[in-house]
């Protein structure tokens, strides 16, 4: 599930975004909602998500500002703009920060549902092809897998560890695949 966290100065909005949004049907789950952008930040460097649905005005930080916050910070968070503001240059201004798209209010589910499979399929590659450089990495000795490990944030206490590479022809045999102890797994593709 892509970990979703949503930021609004309007706490109706909400309940709307929760209603609104087929939100477990494209693999999308709200881990926090919050309508104060500090907290937003800490959350969001705490919990890493996936994905942040922010509002572009709000008092003290605007969703654009915040956006800019996070990305100094290094996070590599997706960022979609829920405004009510129908605004070339926040649409413009949200783009060069990165964010993913930016939809109006009110919310319509048919264009925003649509969204959220282009969202899905776009974590979804990123992911992909993150799990691939990092595969790559370990192959070439780049890094270790303790590095890559402590990167990201897996905590261990063990000193030594093995890996065991895969490679399957059907999606099937994957399921299949049962190991014990702890395990890291990378899926390097759908099948």
């Amino acid at each position: 599930m892509y970990r979703v966290v949503l930021v609004d100065d309007e706490p109706l909005t909400f309940i709307g975004m929760r209603n609104i949004f087929n939100w477990s049907e494209y693999g999308f789950e709200i881990i926090a909602q919050t309508t104060n952008p500090y907290e937003a930040i800490e959350i969001i460097v705490n919990q890493k998500p996936d994905v942040v649905f922010v509002d572009v005005r709000m008092p003290e930080i605007s969703g654009l500002e915040l956006i800019k916050r996070v990305r100094e910070l290094g996070l590599d968070t997706e960022f979609v703009i829920v405004s009510g503001v129908a605004e070339f240059t926040y649409a413009q201004e949200a783009l060069r920060h990165g964010a993913f798209d930016y939809c109006l209010k009110p919310v319509k589910i048919d264009k925003e549902n649509l969204l959220l499979r282009r969202l899905s399929s776009h974590l979804k590659n990123k992911k992909m092809n993150r799990d691939f450089g990092i595969f790559e990495e370990l192959v070439e000795e780049k890094t270790t897998i303790s590095q890559y490990m402590e990167y990201a944030g897996v905590q261990s206490l063990h000193k030594f560890f093995q890996a065991i590479v895969v490679v399957y022809e059907t999606p099937c045999e994957y399921k299949e695949l049962k190991l014990q102890d702890e395990i890291l797994f990378l899926c390097l593709s759908p099948h």
